[in-house]
């Protein structure tokens, strides 16, 4: 079927078969289906047509109405193959048809001179056969024969681009207006309509979904992760919190997934995500995927969210004001609300560009010698995020740093910037905090022997080399008690966050508190009501009241504290063995390594497992039924055999364990100056504290009226 053409134009002899594969999305193809309606050419729906062969069955053929097939140029030959394959034609058909299969750059050139390119020189080539590069009389003809003598072809393929082997899929520069932006996402090689079916994995630079693998099992990934990102930028965090951990899921199985029953049951992978799994694997699309690709408001929020320091809020609030593009906001950077944003909108084409991990270690070399430089033996720094994470293509650097003795943060990041910024190294800031505000409580009420460290966060901007784009740089400098801890917490806070959140979950569940900053003891006030206000984030966490640290001086003490597996960087996902090991069970029965009770004390000093949450009257008692009493001296010797099952149960203290807790009660005792063992301060509720100034008043004397003034006593 084809669409009516306007008469006369640049495309007036041509019927144009757009293929959906790689950049060629369903939006990009309506914008140059109009563009070739205008220029008065036909734009064929169905590439195929039916005929009845000799024996009366029916049977596909190319559609001969059809007279160019236009491809993306990033699409590889087994991308094309498939195609074919998945539309009952064959790479016979089309080489011995009368359609000529072109580049979309061959459309676009067109369009954008109002003259018709020669197809010779936009030839797509998709033979076995490495195709040799246009003669120069086939440039001459594009020059003469199509368009005028102003107009040149881009020049040939190189010849390593043109041999056999298949290359993934990447990032193309736009040429003109009907050219696709950069992938938002990370670049996974998905269409705008998410149709992409070929990603980049494989030996041959691609994943086949009817074939198990755990190639496929990262390519279903990257489609959770691409899900994920949609959701986030329409605002669902939850949805975008709920995909994005069984991206990281998916991935860090070790087995490929067969069907969607493979991981029913797991910590986190719920009915909505077992049949995206299955869709998946039925279909090698996500339809919910597609529909976000084919949201312009969706899309536009993305790109907004490019600019650091927008987020999903602001892009909404931009969008609702009339911006659509990039390119708008640049004309009115007064739009933005912050001068902070304003200066990261013209280093949002850089900060879109990756880099290698040569050029991080480059400048994080850099870094070093100005820092031995200045404090000479004075400062480790070490590099984290995902570089440390293995990954090969980097959005940004993080270095974190300490100091090699005990001395508390001070200026001796400010010196390094200072000293790098006259050069022309540090060439922005977006964000830096002064040493004597990062002593911030962290996680609740602070114990008062644990008076905490300084640290300085610093979030700017780089140019390593002057005729290369501008980077982002963060560095962080913590007290050397508190640099494992912020190892980890760092090393897997963005890509691998998820990691995170699990093994802080875990601790929460053996009565810990683990940050960036600590791993120590903590009560929880679970009787805290959940303020349900909206943009309250932490409307559902009860109030912590922490208790004495745990210290531990390297990583793989943290993890032998929580006792799971201490996992190198690139392994830190949370995988289905992580979700194991941090499995609600597992923690109780290690409990006891920190509580003896095997008992989490809540701020009143009563354990939360045995306290009653109901409380009756006197009078209530007195008329309760003897045949209750009973029944519930039976509950009560159920509940001491369940307790005593579960003593049974526990695992036993890990020697390393034991070194820490021992360690713990001698700088105790340092810091008290005497010879108890580590105690736990138990904070008044706020009845009790009510009832302490209640008692605290004093009646003066004075009588009027039945009047009473009060005054309360000095401390």
């Amino acid at each position: 079927m084809a669409e009516s053409p306007s008469s006369g134009g640049v495309f007036s002899s041509c019927s144009l078969y757009f293929v959906r594969r790689g950049d060629l999305g369903l939006s990009r193809i309506n914008t140059m289906s109009q563009r070739v309606k205008d220029k008065g050419g036909q734009v064929i729906q169905d590439i195929t047509s039916t005929f009845i062969d000799e024996e009366g069955r029916e049977k596909k053929e190319l559609n001969p109405a059809i007279t160019h097939i236009v491809v993306a140029k990033t699409l590889s030959r087994q991308g094309f193959l498939r195609f074919l394959h998945d539309s009952s034609l064959t790479e016979e058909s089309i080489s011995t048809g009368r359609a000529k299969v072109v580049r979309d750059e061959w459309m676009t050139k067109s369009s954008q001179t109002g003259k018709r390119q020669n197809d010779e020189a936009y030839l797509y080539q998709f033979t076995e056969s490495a195709p040799s590069a246009p003669s120069s009389a086939s440039r001459s003809a594009a020059a003469s024969g199509g368009s005028d003598s102003h107009t040149t072809p881009p020049p040939p393929l190189p010849q390593q681009q043109q041999q056999q082997q298949p290359h993934p899929v990447v990032k193309q520069e736009p040429e003109d207006e009907l050219a696709m932006e950069p992938h938002v996402g990370e670049g996974f090689g998905l269409g705008e309509d998410g149709e992409e079916l070929m990603i980049e994995g494989g030996e041959d630079g691609t994943v086949d979904y009817t074939k198990p693998s755990l190639e496929r099992n990262k390519w279903m990934a990257e489609h959770f992760t691409e899900l994920s990102k949609g959701y986030k930028a329409s605002s669902d965090q939850w949805r975008h919190y709920t995909y994005s951990r069984a991206a990281k899921f998916i991935a860090g199985l070790d087995k490929p997934i067969l069907s969607a029953d493979d991981i029913a049951g797991q910590q986190g992978i719920g009915p909505r995500v077992r049949e995206k799994v299955q869709e998946l694997l039925d279909t090698g699309k996500l339809q919910r995927l597609n529909n976000f690709k084919k949201d312009e408001r969706l899309q536009a929020l993305r790109s907004f969210c490019q600019i650091w320091g927008v987020g999903p809020s602001m892009a909404g609030r931009l969008w609702a004001r009339g911006f659509r593009t990039l390119d708008d906001i640049k004309k009115h950077p007064e739009a933005l609300d912050t001068d902070r944003q304003r200066r990261c909108l013209k280093y949002v084409d850089d900060f879109a560009l990756k880099m290698t991990r040569a050029e991080v270690e480059s400048i994080y070399q850099r870094v070093c010698e100005k820092a031995a430089e200045l404090l000479p033996g004075e400062l480790h720094l070490e590099l984290c995020g995902s570089h440390r994470r293995g990954e090969t293509h980097l959005g940004d650097i993080d270095i974190l740093v300490t100091r090699t003795d005990d001395r508390e943060v001070g200026t001796e990041v400010q010196r390094i910037l200072d000293s790098l910024s006259g050069e022309g190294f540090i060439v922005d800031t977006l964000s830096m905090s002064e040493p004597d505000k990062g002593k911030a409580v962290q996680g609740g009420i602070p114990h008062p022997e644990d008076p905490g460290h300084p640290s300085v966060t610093f979030l700017g901007v780089c140019w390593p080399d002057r005729s290369g784009p501008k980077r982002r740089i963060d560095i962080k400098m913590w007290h050397r008690s508190e640099f494992p801890f912020a190892l980890v917490h760092f090393t897997g806070a963005v890509g691998s966050g998820h990691f995170n959140r699990v093994i802080r979950q875990h601790a929460i569940h053996m009565g810990l508190h683990l940050s960036e900053h600590k791993l120590c003891k903590a009560m929880r006030d679970s009787k805290r009501k959940a303020d349900h206000r909206p943009g309250n984030r932490r409307a559902a966490q009860d109030k912590i009241w922490q208790g004495q640290v745990i210290p531990c001086e390297s990583e793989e003490e943290i993890f032998a504290a929580l006792g799971i597996e201490c996992r190198p960087p690139e392994r830190r996902v949370p995988d289905q063995a992580l979700m194991l090991e941090c499995s609600k069970e597992n923690a109780l029965k290690k409990m006891h390594w920190f509580w003896p009770d095997a008992m989490v004390l809540d701020r009143s000093g009563s354990p939360l497992v045995k306290r009653q949450k109901i409380e009756h009257k006197a009078e209530e008692h007195a008329a309760i039924k003897d045949e209750t009493l009973t029944q519930t001296q039976h509950q009560g010797e159920d509940q001491n055999h369940h307790h005593q099952h579960q003593r049974e149960e526990r695992l036993a203290v890990p020697a390393k364990v034991l070194e820490l807790l021992d360690r713990q009660k001698r700088m105790c005792d340092s810091h008290r100056g005497v010879g108890v063992g580590p105690r736990i301060v138990k904070q008044p509720p706020a009845a009790e504290k009510k009832a302490e100034k209640k008692e605290a008043r004093v009646k003066t004397e004075g009588e009027g009226e039945g009047e009473v003034r009060v005054k309360m006593e000095d401390d």
